[in-house]
């Protein structure tokens, strides 16, 4: 298929499938995708448009166009900015209000209260430091296997580093820090970055970054991002590039960067298997096993605790 400047086709058809993708991805791992991974998607598993800054900003444009001509703005994630609202004008019913907490209270006593963590009496805590906080996959993943997320934003402030190490080493535990980073001479070298301050904040920790790495890009045709992107040529100046292009040379890839966005909207499934299998293999499942031993007591005295409530309920009533 011939490429034009821009897109093949026409912007209209181009937004709807967009949108049909971002729905799919939503129904199948009940996330909202950004508009960086559907850019990849777009540009180089379909062909929809160029594989260029120019395409993105134009795709950016022209998905905001179509989706508030065919109100369908609520698709998208958008986590570089935040609203914070203390605006509060509801004047509660209290007995009413009261008596909601309770009956939420008995539900999840009976539903949720009675069950043993996952890594309850793990002898290992895994934690997911992520360089880009939108990558909402990671998100998605983390809650599943019940992992703390640290959405670091490159090699973070001396602040967050600091209080993310005070954390690892408050209990005396195997601390493993699983590392997903762009594929560009900073992210070749932030896990030694990140091993390096968290010894020097007080805090003992194994990193290991699992994406993206030179396999993943070669096994799965990962795209670089787009040459016209002015961080492109940013990256290459990097005083850490020398090293990162003698790399790359090792493995007989162009020193070219390559963004955790396109592999986790290329390849949501195997991004997400990725993950979850790594995670999983420092899970300790004979631990779990015997520690769940302990629900069925616990289920007995939450249905206790439970019956009580509602008793209270209807002599409140």
């Amino acid at each position: 298929m011939k490429k034009t400047l821009v897109l093949v086709g026409n912007w209209e058809t181009v937004c709807k499938k967009v949108y049909e993708r971002a729905q799919e991805l939503i129904s199948k791992y009940r996330i909202k995708p950004t508009l960086r991974s559907l850019f990849y998607w777009a540009a180089d598993a379909e062909g929809l448009i160029v594989h260029s800054q120019v395409a993105y900003k134009k795709l950016s444009e022209n998905f905001r166009k179509w989706r508030e001509k065919h109100g369908c703005l609520d698709i998208l994630e958008d986590r570089t900015r935040k609203i914070v609202r203390y605006d509060n004008r509801e004047l509660k019913d209290l007995k009413a209000t009261v008596r909601r907490s309770i009956q939420r209270l008995v539900k999840w006593l009976r539903e949720e209260s009675w069950k043993v963590p996952r890594w309850y009496g793990q002898v290992t805590h895994v934690e997911l430091w992520v360089e880009k906080e939108t990558i909402t996959l990671v998100d998605l993943i983390a809650r599943e296997l019940q992992v703390d997320v640290f959405p670091t934003r490159g090699f973070s402030s001396a602040t967050k580093l600091f209080e993310a190490a005070q954390y690892l080493g408050k209990h005396q535990r195997l601390n493993i820090v699983l590392i997903l980073t762009d594929w560009d001479p900073s992210g070749w070298q932030i896990a030694k970055t990140y091993e390096e301050k968290a010894k020097q904040y007080g805090a003992s920790a194994y990193f290991e970054v699992i994406a993206v790495l030179p396999e993943q890009i070669e096994k799965y045709e990962l795209p670089t991002i787009p040459p016209d992107d002015p961080s492109f040529k940013r990256i290459l100046r990097d005083s850490r590039a020398k090293a990162w292009v003698e790399y790359c040379a090792t493995w007989g890839l162009d020193p070219k960067p390559v963004e955790l966005d396109a592999f986790a909207g290329l390849r949501p499934q195997e991004f997400k298997d990725l993950i979850a299998e790594k995670v999983d293999s420092l899970f300790d499942k004979k631990t779990h096993d015997e520690v769940k031993k302990l629900e069925p007591k616990r289920k007995q005295e939450a249905e206790e605790l439970a019956t009580k409530l509602e008793e209270l309920l209807k002599q409140s009533k």
